[in-house]
């Protein structure tokens, strides 16, 4: 390493004399040649610290007339190389004492695998079923591109010559070749049985709390949007007050006072404000809070209060009012909480 930051060190002592010496007997005409000089002994530079630094410099190199293709990691590092013309698998590890290796693979034509050793590594059969010392189990559908683990689902293998352990892309080839090969690298060379059953069960419960979470999003959005033939009344003080109509027409003491009108909000014979579609409140040209999906009330960055699904109205933790039966709590929010008519 001493070596390279000394032959750095040369590199740009060398560039910087030859810049002087051309801006003094030529009036810098050669600063383009001079300075695509620099960048081009940079880069020289810069190449050889990165290959001092690679660990896995001296590993093999895919041979591209041979038709070989490089497999990586989604970190960009190289995970090893498949050789098409043997059927062979050289895969990269690291040995105990933390050194780069090769470990061969050789994919026989009847369907075994064995190690560049002779040992058996596993097998792959015409099916896509295939097993190997660290995962059994494995099984690839052509028709899907789908992997499954004994029987349940744990990925699939793209087109693009990448392979997802379920919906996370673990490993890709610079050029698509034999899905099921790809299939064994990931899942019965890298994953075991061990590690795919606890995807598994991650995986359970984050779909299952998507489902759940969906399944409350879905619930209030229809509380939020539900609407009744009969409108609701408006409570406060232990009275009616007033009703918000099925038109969407807001009366108070009996008189129609206003309405909402395809998000604005009528105030008499003019409109005053809107309620856009995300529960934002526009009030005199200005956003002046909002109403989320939860009938919270929001004025001035604060939750001031809320709608709740069995139409309580709720302002500093005490309950002001009602409606009945539940409406657009929305809207019931607006009429309460943000003055365009009062109550």
């Amino acid at each position: 390493m001493k070596q390279v930051i000394v032959r750095i060190a040369m590199v740009v002592a060398m560039i910087a004399t030859t810049g002087i010496e051309a801006n003094a007997q030529f009036g810098g005409l050669l600063n383009a040649a001079k300075n695509a000089a620099k960048k081009k002994a940079v880069e020289v530079v810069e190449n050889e610290v990165k290959n001092q630094l690679d660990p896995m410099k001296n590993l093999p190199k895919a041979d591209q007339k041979a038709g070989d293709v490089t497999l990586y990691y989604t970190s960009g590092n190289r995970l090893g190389i498949w050789h098409p013309k043997t059927r062979t698998l050289d895969r990269f590890v690291k040995t105990p004492d933390e050194k780069w290796t090769t470990e061969t693979y050789i994919f026989n034509s009847d369907g075994s695998i064995t190690f560049g050793s002779g040992n058996h590594a596993g097998e792959l059969k015409a099916d896509g079923s295939m097993s190997s010392t660290k995962t059994q189990g494995i099984k690839y559908n052509p028709s899907t591109n789908e992997v499954t683990h004994n029987g349940e689902w744990v990925g699939k293998v793209g087109d693009d010559g990448s392979v997802y352990m379920f919906n996370e892309k673990m490993i890709y080839a610079d050029t698509a070749f034999d899905k099921d090969v790809e299939c064994f690298v990931l899942f019965n060379t890298i994953a075991s049985d061990d590690l795919l059953n606890e995807y598994k069960e991650k995986y359970k419960n984050i779909v299952k709390q998507n489902q759940e979470q969906r399944e409350r999003q879905l619930k209030d959005l229809k509380a939020a949007q539900s609407t009744n033939t009969e409108g609701c009344k408006l409570w406060k003080g232990g009275s009616v007050v007033g009703e918000l109509r099925a038109n969407d027409e807001v009366w108070i003491g009996g008189s129609r006072r206003g309405s909402f009108e395809n998000g604005r909000i009528r105030v008499g014979g003019s409109f005053e404000g809107e309620l856009l579609s995300d529960g934002s409140v526009r009030k005199g040209g200005s956003i002046v809070g909002k109403v989320d999906g939860n009938g919270k009330v929001w004025l001035g960055g604060s939750i001031v209060g809320e709608v709740r699904q069995n139409g309580d109205v709720v302002k500093g933790g005490s309950i002001i009012g009602k409606a009945q039966p539940v409406g657009d709590r929305r809207k019931i929010a607006v009429i309460y909480f943000f003055g365009f008519w009062a109550l």
